[in-house]
């Protein structure tokens, strides 16, 4: 039945945990996930992410050893990415911009961190461009989708995707989980910044994006 319903075509077996998309811990690549599963293989993927939600690596990860077995799966149809990546639409280091990292092929080695993404950074309400680093395609219509997910969550988002033929693919959104980090001083600046920045939505502020620049080399990049 569940092959049915994904189309008869090749499909990703996903983790989708009660704990994972939290705003307090995010479980992102603690679960496993199964990519390019056939009718013959589905069975076997959908026991392999079972399983993980009660791995000793889940365990070690989280205190909470009842979230262990609080999970759900998510079958979707494959995309078979050109690119894929994370973009956060607010850059955990600086609230005025947004993060977009970037590689080539699906998105597994880089959200298990075995591949050295890109990164490209824009003004979180001007979309300009931070650095002068050109990405091997547009981004703005991602940004556009990124905005409207962040919309309908009413909170800035960590949303993975992929990219393929010209289009992209949403595969995944949760909440930041790593927003409210650095010493209190620094917190007390991020705060005033996010006070701040919303009144320049729309306009040509790039002394803000500088200035937000500069607070990312104070602040400590999450882990």
């Amino acid at each position: 039945m569940v092959w049915n319903m994904v189309g008869q075509t090749p499909c990703a077996v996903r983790s989708s945990a009660a704990g994972e998309d939290g705003a307090d811990q995010s479980f992102a690549g603690i679960f496993d996930s199964v990519l390019h599963v056939e009718r013959d293989t589905l069975q076997a993927a959908l026991e392999t992410v079972i399983a993980s939600f009660s791995s000793a690596r889940a365990a070690s990860y989280s205190a909470e050893q009842s979230q262990a077995n609080d999970g759900n799966i998510l079958v979707q149809q494959m995309v078979d990415a050109d690119y894929a990546g994370v973009m956060f639409t607010q850059d955990p280091t600086a609230p005025g911009l947004m993060m977009i990292e970037l590689a080539k092929g699906t998105g597994d080695d880089l959200v298990s961190g075995r591949v050295t993404p890109e990164n490209h950074r824009y003004g979180r309400f001007t979309k300009l461009a931070v650095s002068e680093d050109t990405p091997p395609f547009a981004l703005e219509p991602l940004i556009e989708m990124g905005e409207r997910i962040e919309a309908l969550f009413d909170c800035p988002q960590d949303i993975e995707w992929a990219y393929k033929d010209g289009a992209f693919f949403i595969l995944q959104s949760r909440d930041i989980t790593t927003l409210d980090i650095g010493s209190d001083s620094q917190r007390e600046r991020v705060a005033e910044w996010q006070k701040v920045l919303p009144q320049f939505a729309g306009a040509d502020a790039s002394d803000v994006v500088l200035e937000q620049e500069e607070m990312a080399e104070v602040l400590p990049r999450p882990t």
